[in-house]
Order: C-alpha cells, then structure tokens, then sequence
C-alpha cells in the first residue's frame, strides 16, 4: 500500500511481491531494470513501457546503458504517452519505440483512431511502430498500412489461441502475451511460427 514514486528505493528493495501469486514465489523482490536485463537468455526481447512523462527518459537511458550498447537491439519501449517517446527518439534516435493507443469501437463497426489517425500519429511522433489492444480493431489493413510506411504492430494482450493465430496470420511484428508458452506452442502447431 505504498505509493512508488514517494518511496524510498531502500524499502521497496524488500517488499515481498511474490506471495500474492503463489507460496513458490514467496520472497520474491522487485529488481531494478538494470538487474531484469541480465536475467534470461541473451535473445529475450525486452519490452519496456513508460507509464509516466518524459522525466523518466534520463534514468531509463542510464540503466539500460549501464548494460552496455548491444542493450537496445533487445529492447522496445512503448508508452500511451507522446512526450516521453518524442524525448527518446530526440535522444536515442535508434531506440525502438511503439506508440500505444486503445481502439474504440463506434456504433458504425469502426475504430477510433482510425488507421490513418495510427498511421499519421506514428509517424509525427517518430516512432517506430503502433501497439493496440487484440480484438477485430487489429486489422489486415491496419497491418498493411504501417508496413506500407516501414512500420511495426504490436497486439497486446493476446492470451486467446486462435487470437494470437489471426494475429500472426495477419503479419503482426509481435504480440503481448501472459501465457508465452501456451501461445507459442499454439503459434507453432498452427505453422506460423512462434518467434
């Protein structure tokens, strides 16, 4: 019951956050990002979000660095907020980054934003790519669209098996998932993949 950003690192360091899951998980801390990115194999993508504005662009540019350069091929920073992705693309120009938004179905059967309010958004903001939540607002043509202009698409959350299946029969660059085996063997026994 604390607030994170008015606590002190010192007595986040030792909350236990793995009891609520689980007995197995019990004593379980939070890691600092920079000790997340050493753990796991070297291939793992790491998909970061910014939940707050663009004051956090310094710190995060210092832990993923402390890592060393090769960090950032294996890392995507998404954000429903516009300042702190036109921050880091103004500094770390190569950095991949989404722009995330909702998808808002209207009485008609369209979108909001429409492909190309997505389409025109992502490239002002100089990112690299569109996230939108799984559901028939993930379209062909929105795919189409962003890899028209060399962009990417990443779905979240797709936990569903025939979802994650549409999504990579429609060529999504990646999904968002909470079960990652489950969906990749889903992906694999249907022959499109799982990488």
């Amino acid at each position: 019951k604390l607030r994170i950003a008015d606590t002190e690192w010192r007595e986040l360091s030792v909350l236990d956050v793995g009891i609520w899951k689980d007995s197995a998980w019990e004593g379980e801390r939070i890691p600092l990002l920079k000790e997340a990115l050493c753990e796991g194999p070297p291939d793992l993508l790491w998909v970061v979000e910014i939940k707050c504005g663009d004051e956090i662009v310094e710190p995060l540019l210092t832990a993923i660095e402390e890592n060393g350069s090769a960090t950032w091929e294996r890392i995507v920073v998404i954000s429903f907020n516009e300042e702190p992705l036109i921050e880091l693309k103004r500094r770390r120009p190569l950095v991949k980054a989404y722009w995330l938004s909702e998808l808002k179905e209207s009485g008609s059967g369209s979108y909001s934003p429409s492909i190309m309010d997505i389409v025109s958004k992502v490239e002002i903001l100089g990112v690299d790519g569109f996230g939108g939540q799984s559901g028939p607002g993930i379209s062909q043509e929105l795919n189409q669209s962003l890899r028209e202009r060399g962009l990417e698409l990443n779905v979240w959350t797709v936990d569903d098996e025939l979802e994650a299946i549409r999504m990579a029969d429609i060529g999504a660059t990646s999904i968002t998932t909470n079960d990652p085996k489950r969906i990749l063997n889903a992906l694999s026994k249907s022959g499109l993949g799982g990488g």
